[in-house]
């Protein structure tokens, strides 16, 4: 119950932290560049980026038995 708390606050964090960098990244190219194709290209990683955390959330929720959270965790963070 713990392991799995503090492992979800860290994905968290990590997940924040990866989507404060991409925007900040993403929404100056988004504002200086008025061409439509680089918005397209925005789009589609946006898109990608959030399917990409869908799959992790409900992965992390199937594999919710200890053992498979330790590997995921140890695979992580080494």
């Amino acid at each position: 119950r713990l392991i799995s708390q503090i492992l979800f606050v860290t994905t968290a964090m990590g997940a924040s932290v990866i989507l404060v960098c991409w925007t900040s990244w993403t929404f100056p190219t988004i504002i200086y560049s008025s061409k439509t194709l680089t918005q397209q290209i925005n789009l589609e990683s946006a898109v990608m980026l959030l399917n990409f955390f869908r799959v992790y959330s409900v992965f992390l929720q199937k594999s919710s038995s200890y053992g498979s959270r330790r590997k995921l965790f140890n695979y992580q963070f080494n």
